[in-house]
């Protein structure tokens, strides 16, 4: 599989890891009692847990998209370095 091209991969990586930064941050909030409130961790979790299911599935698509537009530039199959005359063996 090829990599991701210029400022993709390492952006979706950045992301990722502040996406279970803060879900990692709002469970130790929640279970030493800092976050009072009803809900609002798992909301906050949801919201992470999607976030960063969307940032990978978009990373997907663009790398597929990327593959889709070099395969359309009308490049040619084959290119000929040289012709080799003669007859064809039968």
């Amino acid at each position: 599989m090829t990599r991701l091209h210029g400022w993709c991969e390492p952006s979706v990586v950045l992301g990722s890891i502040v996406s279970l930064f803060f879900g990692v941050m709002t469970i130790v909030g929640r279970l030493f009692g800092y976050i009072d409130e009803r809900g609002y961790a798992t909301i906050v979790l949801m919201i992470s847990l999607f976030g960063f299911l969307n940032m990978v599935v978009l990373g997907l698509m663009g790398c597929y998209l990327w593959r889709a537009l070099e395969n359309t530039k009308r490049r040619p199959l084959r290119l000929i370095s040289h012709i080799v005359e003669g007859q064809l063996p039968e």
